[in-house]
């Protein structure tokens, strides 16, 4: 059912002329569409080989996003696993904060060993 546009007086809107609007139903996406490529045309079409197209991630060299998540997950791997194997180590021996600590401490060097040994092999890698 098509209607011509009222003013609302609760909102104090003022009609547009000779605008129409539907009652009773949103229109749909075919409607939408139909209407546009009446307007406009059909949509055009791109020339680009979409498969040739070269992202960033698809380079061979260096360090991609997926060996940084990885690096940042070896380093806080190894300080969490070992800061746990500290705290267990406390509550088996009752010594307090000293196996925590030097979990913490024994997590950060084989951490940093671990990212060091990651990160010189994907540099020989990229020289390569």
């Amino acid at each position: 059912m098509m209607t011509t546009a009222r003013s609302a007086p609760e909102t104090g809107l003022r009609p547009v002329p000779g605008a129409v609007v539907r009652c009773g139903r949103f229109p749909s996406n075919d409607d939408v569409s139909s209407e546009f490529a009446a307007q406009f045309g059909p949509p055009a079409r791109d020339s680009l080989d979409h498969d040739q197209i070269a992202m960033p991630d698809d380079r061979s060299d260096g360090l991609r996003g997926r060996d940084l998540l990885g690096l940042g997950g070896l380093l806080a791997g190894s300080v969490v696993g070992c800061t746990a194997i500290g705290l267990v180590i406390d509550h088996l021996a009752g010594s307090g904060p000293v196996g925590t600590l030097v979990g913490v401490a024994v997590g950060i060097v084989l951490g940093a060993i671990g990212f060091a040994v990651r990160v010189r092999r994907a540099l020989q890698d990229m020289s390569k």
